[in-house]
């Protein structure tokens, strides 16, 4: 999980996680400035542990926007173009 990092909130019992890695190379794959990269989000009970499958899954994510370039993202909402 090497450069992924993890919001976390908890909610009537259950764990919210969104795993996110900061892209300090991304203009020099196509983007403006480095960028913060939501990979993916999950939830479990609290107190559980969180399935390997979804850890995989996030390396997957990592490893194929690392491999990109130009870099694919989807800027937010109401970003003015002349910023992006």
């Amino acid at each position: 999980m090497s450069g992924i990092y993890a919001a976390r909130d908890e909610h009537d019992g259950t764990l919210y996680r969104l795993f996110c890695l900061l892209d300090r190379k991304a203009p020099a794959h196509g983007l403006p400035r480095p960028a913060l990269v939501v990979l993916m989000g999950d939830e479990k009970p609290d107190n559980t542990a969180m399935p390997q499958a979804v850890y995989d899954e996030v390396k997957e994510a990592r490893d194929s926007y690392l491999a990109s370039s130009p870099r694919a993202y989807l800027p937010p909402p109401g970003i003015p173009a002349s910023v992006r």
